[in-house]
């Protein structure tokens, strides 16, 4: 019996055989590798190989444990408050915002202020120039002084970013950490360090929530009605409005605080808000 080669039994087989002779070729090239003495350093690549290796890592962890860390006034760039109105003091007003993160207040020209409070845990002395600090030269809990020997963005996160951000939640440093006492504030929460027994009632301290809605004209401003603008600049200036609180113990005031011109001067409007 003749059979064609189309016949597809014939054709099965002989695929089949051709398999059966191809693994039989691939079994034995595979136990002459693995079967001679190069098979024992053998070690089969565990990612693709058309990944080429990569750099080896180089990574370095620094951290600023200088005494600049310790400082209670980080300011974002900004104008120095007499260069927005006039005052009593003359006025050393640099020819563009001030960047060095620290501020300085009218009547003490050139001074940089780096902390709030004269704590004697600080890591400058008060004598020292990275140590000065506002509660030295005006009373930082009056209202009254802030609009008039201070600059109240020293209170507000938007400007020193160290400040209070009433937008955040604030938990205790640790998970052993109790909460804060509002009247008897630690200046460190851990007992083992030097700020741990130094206590300050926050009674009346105040934050500032700012609203950028001024600008000036020019390229600096200046203390006259001609160099105030309304609308935003991407700064806050000292004309610009915010939300002024003054937190007591068991009570908050609030005040609405706006800028507008006063005849040649630009001047502040308070208004107290109902408790």
């Amino acid at each position: 019996m003749a059979f064609s080669r189309k016949d597809p039994f014939i054709f099965r087989q002989q695929n089949l055989q051709a398999g059966v002779a191809s693994a039989v070729k691939r079994a034995g090239l595979l136990a002459v590798l693995f079967g001679s003495p190069l098979a024992a350093g053998f070690s089969p690549s565990q990612t693709p190989l058309f990944l080429t290796p990569g750099a080896t890592p180089n990574v370095m962890l620094m951290l600023d444990d200088s005494g600049s860390m310790d400082w209670e006034i980080l300011m974002k760039p900004h104008y120095i408050y007499c260069a927005y109105m006039s005052r009593l003091y003359y006025c050393f007003r640099p020819g563009g915002p001030l960047d060095g993160g620290r501020v300085r207040i009218d009547g003490y020209g050139n001074t940089d202020f780096s902390y709030l409070y004269s704590t004697s845990d600080n890591a400058y002395s008060l004598s020292s120039s990275n140590g000065r600090s506002l509660e030295q030269v005006w009373n930082i809990n009056s209202v009254n002084d802030l609009f008039t020997t201070g600059d109240w963005r020293v209170f507000s996160s938007d400007v020193n970013v160290m400040y209070f951000d009433p937008a955040r939640e604030y938990k205790p440093w640790g998970k052993d950490q109790p909460d804060a006492v509002f009247t008897a504030a630690r200046s460190h929460p851990v007992s083992s360090e030097a700020g741990y027994s130094l206590t300050r009632d926050l009674t009346g301290a105040l934050y500032a929530v700012a609203v950028d809605d001024k600008g000036f004209s020019g390229s600096v401003p200046y203390p006259t009605a001609s160099s105030y603008q309304e609308g935003s600049n991407g700064l806050i200036d000292a004309w610009d409005s915010s939300t002024l609180y003054q937190i007591n113990d068991k009570t908050i005031e609030v005040w609405s605080v706006s800028f507008s011109v006063v005849g040649a001067d630009v001047k502040p409007t308070l208004v107290q808000q109902p408790s």
